[in-house]
């Protein structure tokens, strides 16, 4: 990441989708000298209730193993997260190829979250390469950054603290109860043989434990609209 003097700095970013906005911490900003601009937000999160936060910062930021660079903007907050990850991991049982570059080194030691990417750009950065690893449900993943571990690692469930981040920022949500109400209801309404057609599948299809559908065949109730069809049929 770049500061105000263009100088680049290797800061630990994670690339959250469950985030609107991106964010930057408070010792980050203050360390790249970068100029804040008041916007008053509130941000909901899981880990607190709600944080309000009046200070944005634009930052540049350049792959260091690849010609990808872009312009983000960021809300500053005192922190993002707690040290990820929570314990130390043992690379050696994921068997990382030699000749793979990690973007982060040190991924498998704690370390300060300092910045992470949301839902707008994340996306944007992932490649389209992915490499299993050892562990079940472990992969590489090749990003503009370089290459990220992804999946569950640590498997000690008394030593861990599981996190997830969810971040929705006040003006998002309200864009979102806009058109909530711009486009007004969803709502379907059956005909009486429709809602007949919805309470056969409900009440008759099933799967069995192999995962194939059982499916009763439907009659029609009203067997006198048919007709005397009998002698054609014959």
């Amino acid at each position: 990441m770049l500061d105000n003097k263009g100088h680049r700095h290797a800061c630990r970013i994670i690339l959250e989708s469950g985030s609107q906005p991106n964010l930057m911490t408070e010792k980050l900003e203050k360390y790249l000298n970068l100029k804040r601009t008041k916007l008053e937000s509130s941000i909901e999160a899981v880990y607190i209730a709600e944080v309000t936060s009046t200070d944005w910062v634009v930052a540049n930021i350049q792959s260091k193993s690849s010609n990808y660079a872009t312009k983000l903007s960021f809300l500053v907050l005192p922190e993002i997260t707690s040290h990820t990850p929570a314990s130390p991991i043992d690379k050696t049982i994921l068997n990382i190829p030699k000749h793979i570059r990690l973007s982060d080194q040190k991924f498998n030691q704690p370390g300060e979250v300092e910045a992470l990417i949301g839902a707008e750009h994340f996306y944007e950065v992932l490649n389209t390469f992915k490499i299993p690893l050892a562990l079940p449900r472990t992969a590489l993943q090749s990003t503009k950054f370089g290459w990220i571990v992804t999946g569950k690692v640590n498997s000690n469930w008394n030593q861990q603290r599981l996190k997830h981040h969810l971040v929705r920022d006040n003006l998002s949500s309200q864009l979102d109860n806009f058109w909530r109400i711009e486009e007004g209801e969803d709502r379907r309404y059956f005909s009486k043989e429709e809602e007949a057609c919805e309470n056969q599948f409900s009440a008759n299809v099933q799967r069995d434990s192999s995962g194939k559908y059982v499916v009763r065949l439907p009659f029609k109730e009203q067997k006198e609209d048919l007709g005397n069809s009998y002698d054609v049929a014959r």
